[in-house]
């Protein structure tokens, strides 16, 4: 029975610091996503931006596939 006790106390030791990791970084998703909703308009359009610079990046892929797939045939 003591055996049991302490290595259920043993997982609890080391089960506590993981719950105290996880709670920090949900405080940062919440505080990081406060911050950044005061100036939506500017978060959005950057990320906007981005996704359009992705998109064009992956045109020109496909075109420079294309073109060499036609210079094999």
């Amino acid at each position: 029975m003591f055996f049991e006790s302490s290595s259920s106390n043993h997982y609890q030791q080391e089960e506590e610091p993981h719950r105290y990791g996880r709670k920090i970084n949900k405080e940062k998703q919440v505080n990081s996503a406060t911050f950044n909703s005061e100036y939506p308009e500017k978060r959005l359009e950057t990320i906007l931006k981005g996704l359009e610079d992705r998109v064009q990046l992956g045109k020109d892929n496909l075109y420079k596939l294309q073109y060499q797939r036609s210079d094999l045939e």
